[in-house]
């Protein structure tokens, strides 16, 4: 059994104690950071969702595949899901082409 799986850190010297706080305290600026970033994010949704009508979700999802640069792969499974719903429930007509029969 490790030393981490017991919970027992009498080896630790003051040396370690420094650079364990030192690196708690580093990690603890990159998480203000990181709640800085999520709040910028949230304003710039609302701002485009308050600008030009488009659902956070929607705005949302575009700028993640725009940083993921993953469209095609979203695309492609999008499509599989597609073929598979065909295949299970077959071909289901879209509401505007029922109501123009």
């Amino acid at each position: 059994m490790s030393i981490i799986e017991t919970g027992n850190y009498e080896h630790l010297t003051p040396s370690d104690i420094e650079a364990i706080k030192a690196a708690a305290k580093e990690r603890s600026g990159a998480l203000l950071r990181i709640d800085a970033e999520k709040e910028l994010m949230k304003e710039i949704t609302t701002k485009v969702k308050e600008e030009f009508q488009i659902k956070p979700g929607d705005f949302n999802a575009l700028a993640a595949m725009y940083h993921k640069q993953d469209v095609a792969a979203k695309k492609a499974q999008f499509e599989n899901r597609v073929e598979l719903f065909e295949k299970v429930f077959g071909d289901i007509e879209e509401p505007d082409e029922a109501e123009d029969e």
